[in-house]
């Protein structure tokens, strides 16, 4: 049910290789930029003129945590977050505030749901003992969503481990505290949500009776209860899951392509006046790529995430996906931005600009691709 496994790239698998592509004569380009030069994921980017990232940066002690990127003119300033007393901690998103959820340590060793602000500093969405949370999105409102594991499972050797889940938003009625509700699944046993937007509006994936994993959308209704949806699955597979939407309602994620294979793809889910219907996006390569995944989506319907180009599944490439079209984001960088390949595209600003994972002569850099 993890995003953080199905995300996860055999970076050392691909270190180095590139396959060149032809660029496109008349497409938009981007420069590129390294934020910093110790670094780990990439989590969000958000909107404000002067851009802040969410992400995870390596410590030189060897542990890492969460930290928040400021573009400045000529500079990227890096804030390290912390943890909540243990040793690590990821930042997975950020809103236009500045306010960055993700993941930390506790001082006992437990893994907790956080969010991070200026005013408070990092604080635990959590606080049980002996059960582990994430949380990966907020919106301007500062609701968060996430999973968490369910009080219901028991207690070590967690034998039988239950997920659910969760929406945490503030009190209106009691300042400084919040209100945690746990969100349903489609008749299976876990559920988890990846993204929300301004509506309140939250993507995720939740488990069927059969115990499928399907995209899902929860939605407030007029008693202010979440109402899930099953958004479906391709026609040709059996499971799928949604990573982010806009305030549009597009929603984007993965879904299995062939069940003999467990290949999968990138696929976007639109609403409509009877429901929803779901596109699949394809790989890049002319088809060639086996897997792929819609990472985000902006408020114009840009999509960016990541794709194989090869029969093997052994280099992925960045990719934004426009106007029908899955286009590999290596074959849109400027003369300007040498010695760069992009592996992964997490996020993408209403500006347009792009946060991911790539290489930067070889070495390991976050980045983020502005349109120049």
């Amino acid at each position: 049910m993890y995003r953080s496994l199905l995300r996860a790239g055999a970076l050392t698998a691909i270190l180095g290789l590139w396959w060149a592509a032809p660029r496109p004569a008349s497409a938009q380009t981007y420069t590129i930029r390294a934020l910093g030069t110790v670094v780990n994921e990439a989590g969000g980017l958000n909107s404000l003129a002067q851009p802040m990232a969410a992400g995870s940066a390596d410590m030189t002690n060897g542990n890492y945590h969460a930290v928040r990127f400021t573009l400045l003119a000529s500079s990227v300033d890096t804030l390290d977050l912390g943890t909540l007393g243990g040793a690590i901690s990821e930042g997975y998103a950020i809103n236009d505030a500045g306010n960055v959820v993700g993941l930390a340590q506790t001082t006992a060793g437990d893994l907790h749901a956080f969010v991070w602000t200026a005013a408070s500093g990092i604080v635990d969405l959590d606080g049980r003992a002996n059960r582990y949370s994430e949380a990966w999105a907020l919106n301007a409102n500062n609701i968060v969503v996430g999973l968490q594991e369910t009080d219901t499972s028991p207690l070590p050797p967690f034998t039988t481990r239950t997920f659910r889940a969760f929406v945490s938003a503030p009190n209106t009625s009691s300042p400084g505290t919040r209100i945690k509700t746990e969100l349903g699944t489609l008749g299976g046993q876990d559920s988890v949500a990846y993204g929300i937007n301004a509506t309140a509006q939250i993507v995720g994936a939740a488990q069927t009776a059969a115990q499928r994993e399907h995209g899902v959308l929860w939605t407030l209704n007029t008693q202010s209860q979440y109402v899930i949806t099953d958004l479906g699955v391709l026609p040709t597979g059996a499971w799928s899951y949604g990573f982010a939407l806009n305030d549009s309602g597009r929603a984007v994620g993965v879904a299995q392509f062939n069940q003999a294979t467990n290949t999968f793809h990138a696929v976007r889910w639109d609403p409509t006046t009877t429901g929803v219907t779901i596109t699949d996006l394809g790989t890049l390569a002319g088809g060639q790529g086996v897997n792929s995944e819609a990472l985000a989506v902006n408020a114009g319907g840009l999509i960016v995430g990541w794709s194989s180009i090869n029969p093997q599944d052994t280099v992925r490439h960045a990719f934004i996906y426009q106007n029908t079209t899955m286009t590999d984001l290596n074959t849109l960088i400027s003369t300007s931005s040498p010695g760069w390949v992009l592996l992964r595209a997490d996020g993408i600003n209403t500006q347009g600009q792009i946060i991911g994972q790539g290489l930067l002569n070889g070495v390991p850099r976050l980045f983020v691709a502005t349109p120049s």
